[in-house]
Order: C-alpha cells, then sequence, then structure tokens
C-alpha cells in the first residue's frame, strides 16, 4: 500500500517440493515440522498482526501468512523468518519515492546442508537444489514500470502491478544476488 503496509505470504507448495526430490526423499521435511512455532515468534513483533499458518504436511501446501504496517515490521519479521541471529534486522525491502528495492539473504541452514547429512554425493544434491524454485511475488498499487533483476523477472496481473522473481535453489545458493531487485513504478 502507498503507507508500506501489506501483506505477506510464505508457502511450501509440495506437490512441486516432492517430485524434485525424488521417490526415496517423499516427506523429506518431518512429519512434525510446521510454521506454528515460527507464528508465535511474529506475533509478537510490533506492527505485525493476523499472522496465520495454513495448510499442513498432508496437503498439497502448507504456509504462513500475515500482515505487516510498514516496511520496518515486514523487514523485522523476515528477518526472523530467514536469519539465525535475531538481533539483525536486514533491510529486505526499502523504498525511496517509488524506487523499490528488495534484497535477498538468509543464512537459517546452507541449502545443500539438510541433503548432504543424508550422506549424497555433490552431484546429486546439486540435482536436487538445481530443481527447487524459490518465487517472490509483490503487488503495488501503482504500475510497474521498469525491474531490474537478477533472476528473471515476470510483470503480472492486472495493470502490470504484480511482479514475480524466481530462482531455483542451485542459484541462490550460488549468488544471494538472485532474487533482488530494484522496481520503479510508474
Amino acid at each position: 500500500k502507498k503507507n508500506g503496509s501489506g501483506s505477506m505470504s510464505y508457502v511450501i507448495e509440495f506437490d512441486r517440493v516432492d517430485p524434485a526430490l525424488g521417490e526415496r526423499d517423499q516427506g523429506f521435511l518431518p512429519a512434525t515440522w510446521s510454521f506454528d512455532s515460527l507464528a508465535g515468534v511474529l506475533q509478537n513483533i510490533p506492527g505485525i498482526t493476523g499472522v496465520e499458518v495454513t495448510g499442513g504436511r498432508g496437503q498439497q501446501s502448507m504456509g504462513l501468512s500475515y500482515k505487516f504496517e510498514s516496511i520496518i515490521s515486514l523487514n523485522h519479521a523476515l528477518s526472523r523468518m530467514l536469519l539465525s541471529d535475531t538481533s539483525e534486522v536486514f533491510p529486505y525491502f526499502s523504498n525511496q519515492n517509488g524506487l523499490w528495492v528488495r534484497k535477498h539473504k538468509s543464512d537459517r541452514m546452507s541449502l545443500s546442508e539438510g541433503f548432504v547429512s543424508k550422506s549424497r554425493d555433490e552431484r546429486e544434491v546439486a540435482l536436487m537444489l538445481s530443481r527447487l524454485e524459490y518465487e517472490v511475488s509483490m503487488s503495488f498499487k501503482k504500475s510497474i514500470g521498469v525491474v531490474y533483476s537478477g533472476s528473471p523477472a515476470r510483470l503480472e496481473g492486472r495493470k502490470g502491478r504484480e511482479v514475480k522473481l524466481s530462482a531455483s535453489l542451485a542459484e541462490i545458493s550460488q549468488s544471494p544476488e538472485a532474487l533482488s531487485a530494484t522496481i520503479l513504478l510508474d
């Protein structure tokens, strides 16, 4: 929105994840894993409201959604989700007179760490990471004029007000800038 408020959702689509991991990795997330504990953390961040866990492991998707009252509260929430240092607030989003900048940073876990621990060779891990995709979708009140991005960007939605960025986990592990973008609104 114009005042920097909005909503955020983070979704894992299992129909996209499981086939990429292969038959022996069906259920690579523990059956008890969910967004519940993270939802509790986000509910305590000033400016974050309406935190809701959606779906579940036995369903087609699992996710977390919330509303934020400012870019500051959004950056705080994303930092709690993606960074292990809970004192750091990384500027994932900034806005200067209609020029939006989206940066990407995550140190929660090396993207390949969980897969390598199951004693796979590096080629197999690289293949899995190349098949899994991370997508960021952003919607604006104004039309998007120009997008500069380290990954493919698609303009979508009514009157070009939505942009989607996507990169494989392999691309992200090689370049943290893969999901960074500068967006100029009309």
